[in-house]
C-alpha cells in the first residue's frame, strides 16, 4: 500500500469510528442511515473515489473503493449502501450521456444524490436494453 492510500484508509478509519459507529444502532433502528452522512461523506471525498475527477468523484481507483468497504465491514457498518451508490455512479459514468454525466455524478460525488437516482437509472437501463434488443435482432 503507498503512503497516499494509506493515508487515505486512516482517514475513512476516523470518519467511520466519529461517524457512523455511534450511529449504528440508531440507523439499524429505522432501517436508514439518513441524508446527513452522505453529504459528510461527500464532503471528505469519501463517495465516488473511482470517479473521474472530471465529474466531481475523486480520480482515485478501485483500491479507494476497496477502503471504504474495508473500514465499514470491519466495524459491522452495513446499512450505508455505498456499493448501490457506486453501482450507479459507475453506470453513470460509463453509459450516461455527457449532460448526465455533468448533472448527477458531481452530485452524487458530494451525497447530495444518494440511491434515490433508481428512476433515471431504471428509465436508462430501459433505453440501454431496447437498444441491446434491438441490436441484437438486426
Amino acid at each position: 500500500m503507498d503512503e497516499e492510500l494509506s493515508m487515505f484508509r486512516d482517514s475513512v478509519a476516523r470518519f467511520v469510528e466519529a461517524e457512523m459507529v455511534p450511529n449504528d444502532e440508531q440507523w439499524r433502528k429505522q432501517q436508514h442511515v439518513g441524508k446527513d452522512i452522505w453529504r459528510k461523506a461527500g464532503e471528505l471525498g469519501l463517495l465516488c473515489t473511482d470517479i473521474s475527477a472530471d465529474y466531481g468523484g475523486v480520480g482515485g481507483d478501485f483500491r479507494h473503493e476497496a477502503v471504504l468497504y474495508e473500514e465499514t465491514s470491519r466495524r459491522g457498518i452495513s446499512g450505508f449502501g455505498q456499493s448501490v451508490h457506486s453501482i450507479c455512479a459507475h453506470y453513470l459514468e460509463n453509459y450516461g450521456t455527457e449532460e448526465q454525466k455533468r448533472r448527477l455524478l458531481p452530485r452524487m460525488a458530494s451525497g447530495e444524490l444518494t440511491r434515490c437516482l433508481r428512476d433515471e437509472v431504471i428509465r436508462n437501463l430501459v433505453d440501454v436494453r431496447v437498444g441491446l434488443l434491438k441490436m441484437h435482432t438486426v
